[in-house]
């Protein structure tokens, strides 16, 4: 029979759910719905018999009226079991070795496979050999397929819309099943078993029909199998979900003799998962769940953590994920091997002290009274030995005009080559563990990694560079204007960029923002306004001009254009920083026209949106979000201001996109509009701390499939975002996989908007 599923107890989405909470009523892991052959283990009361089995599984689940179907996620199944270490050799002279499964104090492995064929490609038909400990040598014949000729599914009942069975809990109800049809067939061992059992409730009320057509292994013995099963009224909990399992199982070999109180056996079967939800007549069930964010693949190393996750709406007051690896349920009660967390976004499952026999198919199902649904099935690799480590020591972050930057990584592992870039792209000749750059100028600045490989793999690490300076600017920049009054009282240098790069400061001691002008990649002109101690270093990539702005109507000014990557170091609390693009909405009207005829006054200010002095609104379209590759901070004492880029958006084909901030402390917020990898680009966001992290109308969606490299967040927010001309971008819902130190935080830390 399968095993039916363990779950935490009942939760409200509106509160704040468990990171972790123990399987009802005890552990049902061994009990109910276990796919290997729990009708022999769920056997009558004080019966106790030590179980040794191979078994081949074809798997349905059922979701409506029309009858059970294949089970998408975990079509095909196999299972050996034995309550001994040991191995077993399988036609054709394959080994394996089994694994101990703390709940049960057994030995098993278990795979799934998408097709029959490659199921019997990898474990065949004929004899399979079995030695353990302490044990005889045992043989178990599979002879040619045995499958039941009958497929088990319900045949009556009301299906909700979400893929339930719909059980007034008042009054009894039978449910009618599929006939078994090889029940007593001559030379096998045939085996009906129905069972039911609860998801969200304490009370278990463990309702089964469990019969062979041989009396083996304490199951009960009749003529026929049965074709239905009676819940009695009050047998269930009003609003409560249950999950509900039916199985035809055929032995090909029964052994009870060769083990003193043990049993052997060799099965093919066919099992059925299907949910009821125990809802009073008259009352409405709640919209099915929706998966919104799909696991993906994973590896991880012997001994490491893996991270699986996804995440989801859930409409209603209750919730059950269950976690299925190569076609077995996991036990998510066993903490040693497990740690599961549920919240109103979705679930997480981390799987530690990997070992060989972990790799392989997983999928989730999330059951609500809405109904249940699947994820995806990914795939979960375990290597060897993990990739080596690379710490890089370095002259420090800020290296001061025309001086020598070193930095020295040091990776382990045998022979280990490097290679070391510069935002991305490699470095010529730059393949030793020590790296020099002399006669540092602003073009210099930006993220240096190093790629260190061994046999085991390869591992990235990233350093910041930027240049320190006294000036207010050097390099292909200069001050067009001092100490300008903005309508918000704050008072600006405008710099404007002549070239690819340059390095700024600010006019600290007077409080004051120096305020620096170019052109992004898609036409706006963006603002990136610096203030506090230490140096902003500006680098374009692919930059061309300076030339008159094509949205603006501007023909006196050249502006640089250019994907611009920002490096502030030296910094510390005093600092912020904020990037925006210049619109109808932050500024004047970008394409209107200038009338001299009207005086400046208080209604006519050029600073503001729909003034008189400037004509032509509306004429030009424009996206009005500033386009960046990264932010890069390296503070003084660990802590910075403000970082105000939600009105920007960041993204990259190559190298990090995102911000990148190890260990900075946020005094401020930490806003940021939307971040987009593809190609060979990671994006992160990664600083020490902030008390508000926010992505801003974005919904972090990868082009590339990569997870966002984070850490130091306890809580991102996704709200509203604007353009600079006043166009809201509504909250989006997160699309991406959120990875910290290799682990999946997604689910603990994402905030989607209601």
């Amino acid at each position: 029979m399968n095993k039916l599923p363990t779950s935490p107890a009942p939760v409200s989405l509106t509160t704040s759910l468990p990171s972790r909470s123990a399987p009802p009523g005890g552990n049902l892991h061994r009990r109910f719905l276990l796919a290997a052959v729990g009708w022999l283990v769920a056997v009558s009361a004080g019966f106790s018999q030590s179980l040794y089995f191979v078994n081949k599984i074809q798997n349905f689940t059922q979701t409506s009226g029309a009858g059970a179907v294949v089970d998408a996620n975990n079509p095909f199944s196999y299972s050996l079991q034995m309550a001994t270490n040991g191995t077993f050799t399988v036609p054709g002279g394959g080994t394996l070795t089994l694994a101990s499964v703390a709940s049960n104090a057994d030995f098993e492995a278990n795979q799934s496979f998408t097709t029959k064929a490659a199921l019997d490609a990898a474990f065949p038909n004929g004899t399979y050999t079995m030695t353990g400990t302490g044990i005889p040598t045992l043989s178990f014949n599979m002879a040619p397929d045995t499958y039941p000729a009958n497929t088990p599914q319900v045949t009556n009942g009301t299906w909700s819309s979400g893929g339930l069975l719909v059980v007034d809990p008042a009054v009894d109800t039978t449910i009618n099943f599929s006939s078994y049809s090889d029940y007593a067939t001559a030379g096998v061992l045939g085996h009906f078993e129905f069972n039911l059992e609860t998801l969200l409730s304490n009370v278990d009320p463990n309702l089964k029909a469990n019969v062979a057509s041989k009396a083996v292994f304490g199951l009960t013995q009749q003529a026929t199998a049965p074709t239905s099963f009676t819940i009695p009224a009050g047998s269930l909990v009003p609003g409560a979900i249950y999950g509900a399992g039916l199985d035809f199982d055929t032995g090909t070999t029964v052994d009870t003799t060769s083990i003193s109180g043990g049993g052997v056996v060799g099965l093919f079967s066919k099992k059925l998962v299907f949910f009821i939800v125990a809802q009073a007549s008259g009352t409405t069930l709640p919209a099915p769940p929706v998966i919104t964010l799909q696991p993906i693949n994973r590896t991880g190393a012997t001994g490491g953590s893996a991270t699986l996750a996804f995440s989801a709406t859930m409409p209603g007051t209750a919730t059950s994920v269950l976690w299925w690896g190569n076609g077995q349920q996991l036990d998510l009660g066993d903490q040693t091997k497990y740690d599961f967390f549920l919240n109103t976004n979705g679930s997480s499952l981390t799987i530690k002290n990997l070992s060989a026999t972990d790799a392989g198919t997983y999928y989730a199902q999330l059951i609500t009274a809405g109904g249940v649904v699947a994820t995806v099935p990914v795939t979960l690799t375990v290597a060897a030995a993990a990739p080596p480590s690379v710490p890089i020591q370095s002259t420090g972050a800020a290296v001061a005009s025309g001086g020598t930057a070193t930095f020295t990584a040091t990776a382990n592992g045998t022979s280990p080559t490097y290679q070391w870039k510069l935002n991305g792209t490699n470095l010529s000749g730059a393949t030793n563990p020590v790296l020099s750059l002399a006669n540092v100028q602003p073009s210099d600045a930006g993220l240096y990694t190093v790629v260190a490989t061994t046999g085991t793999g390869s591992t990235p690490n990233t350093t910041i560079l930027g240049v320190s300076t006294t000036s207010k600017v050097i390099g292909a920049g200069s001050e067009i204007a001092s100490n300008i009054s903005a309508p918000n009282k704050n008072v600006y240098d405008q710099v404007l960029l002549s070239g690819a790069a340059a390095a700024i400061t600010a006019d600290s001691s007077l409080n004051q923002i120096t305020r620096t002008s170019f052109i992004d990649l898609t036409d706006d002109i963006v603002q990136v306004e610096f203030g506090g101690a230490g140096t902003i270093s500006m680098v374009l990539d692919n930059p061309t001009g300076p030339a008159a702005p094509i949205n603006y109507n501007q023909p006196s000014v050249s502006y640089m254009k250019g994907h611009v990557g920002l490096v502030i170091t030296g910094a510390n609390e005093t600092t912020n920083l904020s990037v925006f693009s210049v619109g109808r909405f932050t500024a004047n009207d970008p394409t209107g026209t200038f009338n001299p005829a009207l005086p400046v006054s208080a209604t006519n200010d050029p600073a503001k949106n729909g003034s008189p002095l400037f004509v032509g609104h509306d004429a030009t379209v424009y996206d009005g979000l500033a386009d960046l590759a990264f932010i890069a901070i390296s503070s003084t004492n660990g802590k910075f201001g403000g970082l105000r880029a939600s009105n920007a958006s960041f993204y990259a084909a190559k190298g990090l996109t995102g911000v990148y901030a190890p260990g900075v402390q946020f005094t401020g917020p930490v806003f940021v509009g939307d971040i987009n990898a593809s190609n060979s680009a990671t994006p992160v966001l990664i600083i020490g701390s902030s008390g508000d992290t926010r992505i801003t109308g974005g919904d972090l969606f990868q082009t590339n499939g990569a997870p966002v490299k984070v850490f130091g967040l306890t809580q991102l927010k996704f709200t509203d975002g604007t353009t600079s001309g006043n166009v809201l971008l509504p909250a989006q819902h997160n699309l991406a996989h959120l990875d910290q130190s290799g682990l999946d935080v997604t689910v603990k830390i994402v905030s989607n908007p209601p």
